[in-house]
């Protein structure tokens, strides 16, 4: 895996990365050295750029910067290139990935606490309006109960004056 990073500090630089392959002097010197256009990997014009490039096979790679579309004008660029192994880069990220978990699970384990706290705030006001309902529930038969009463005593009240 290749890490790179680049700046140019006025306007902007291209960079590519090409695979060149298992090329023998002759070949290399006829191809201008660069091996552009055999196998481009990445081809980006930015002012900076920092990333990483899976290179999928062994052998041997180009990386250039090119100011030809801006001859002209001369650049500082500053730039770094660091070829790493696989395994490290799978370790790297999965020390990334454990870390952001880690944070992920601290964050929710407050938002837990949060909510516990907010639960035992919660939790008596809920039994008093519990307490509450079963009164009204109550009331509310009882009020029924007498409202079937009243309509028997006023049913057997017109039936008297009728008769």
């Amino acid at each position: 895996v290749l890490q790179y990073s680049f700046r140019a500090a006025a306007h902007d630089i291209c960079f590519r990365v090409t695979y060149v392959g298992e090329l023998d002097a002759r070949e290399s010197a006829a191809a201008g050295g660069s091996g552009l256009g055999r196998g481009r990997l990445l081809d980006v014009r930015a002012g900076s750029r920092e990333g990483s490039l899976a290179l999928p096979n062994g052998g041997r790679y180009v990386a250039a910067l090119d100011n030809s579309h801006s001859l002209l004008r001369s650049k500082d660029v500053s730039f770094e290139l660091r070829l790493l192994r696989k395994a490290s880069v799978l370790a790297a990220e999965r020390r990334g990935a454990s870390a952001r978990l880690e944070t992920e699970l601290d964050g929710r384990a407050q938002r837990a606490a949060e909510l516990a706290r907010h639960i035992a705030i919660t939790e008596p006001k809920l039994a008093a309006l519990r307490k509450q309902l079963g009164e009204v529930e109550a009331t509310l038969q009882r009020a029924r109960v007498d409202q079937r009463e009243n309509e028997r005593l006023l049913r057997e009240g017109q039936l008297r004056l009728a008769a």
